[in-house]
């Protein structure tokens, strides 16, 4: 079984709970791993992931800015996900108290109470089987996550490609989010969430997303690693209608062929001469 929980670093936990948590920072990538590293023995660092073993569980430990990843930037939160049968609430409790942070139980949407931290939803489970013969950095360690990331921000276009005045592309809204995150889950069916965040595990390559749960969806950005990246990110794009903007590149790298010049072109051409085309915005 899995659980997972956040660290930030609030002012009042009550009021974060109440009006919305607004984290400080709790420092760079760097500084967050050093400060981690006494305090969890064993943990292994690559980049803004990190992983360590303990008595029964594994923790996966993901640093993130403004609900993104933190690869150059200050880190605002921590997401903990946890697997095992093991009991790491102790562990938690130490390390957030050691550093005057708070831990927050993705599953309650409470705040730990880190002097009598029994009342969070922590079910332990079965460890998943680890494969024979590899060693504790290769199983820490996925192929996908030995690969740069590439940030990607999903469109659904209106027409081709086309910049306005702000230098955004013309579209439609992605749609409603619950809408949205069942298409993502029909393209993916391995796509798992915990709230607003969800991932997918496709054989070596792996999917991040960040979905706000509720209200209309104009674009999403998510992260992909991997050798078969570009083509979950067309077996994602192909039955949505979305495509694929690559913030690197500056460049699609997926545009779905109803948002192809040449398809519209031939639209277009199949109306009478004295019909206009204009965009519908």
């Amino acid at each position: 079984m899995a659980w997972t929980a956040t660290i930030y670093r609030v002012d009042d936990e009550a009021n974060a709970e109440r009006y919305g948590i607004e984290p400080r920072i709790l420092g760079g990538t760097e500084a967050v791993w050093r400060r981690l590293r006494p305090l969890l023995p064993g943990l292994y660092c690559h980049g803004w992931e990190g992983w360590v073993v303990g008595d029964g569980w594994r923790m996966q430990l993901s640093l993130w800015t403004r609900m993104a990843p933190a690869v150059r930037s200050g880190v605002d939160a921590i997401q903990i996900e946890v697997i095992g049968d093991g009991d790491p609430l102790g562990v938690l409790v130490d390390v957030c108290q050691e550093t005057d942070w708070a831990l927050f139980d993705d599953e309650t949407g409470c705040f730990v109470d880190l002097d009598d931290p029994a009342g969070s939803s922590w079910v332990g489970g079965p460890a998943p089987a680890l494969p024979q013969r590899r060693t504790l950095a290769m199983m820490l360690l996925p192929e996908s996550l030995r690969r740069s990331w590439r940030e990607v921000v999903l469109y659904d276009l209106d027409g081709a490609p086309v910049q306005d005045d702000q230098g955004l592309f013309r579209r439609f809204p992605l749609g409603r989010a619950e809408d949205v995150r069942e298409r993502i889950n029909t393209a993916l069916p391995s796509a798992v969430w915990s709230g607003r965040r969800g991932r997918a595990d496709l054989g070596a390559s792996r999917v991040l997303f960040h979905l706000k749960e509720r209200g209309l969806v104009d674009t999403m950005r998510i992260w992909v690693a991997g050798p078969d990246a570009d083509a979950w990110i067309s077996a994602l794009c192909e039955p949505t209608g979305w495509s694929a903007w690559e913030r690197a590149s500056e460049a699609f790298g997926y545009l779905h062929p109803t948002s192809e010049e040449a398809v519209m072109q031939e639209l277009v051409a199949r109306y009478p001469g004295n019909v206009i085309a204009f965009p519908s915005r």
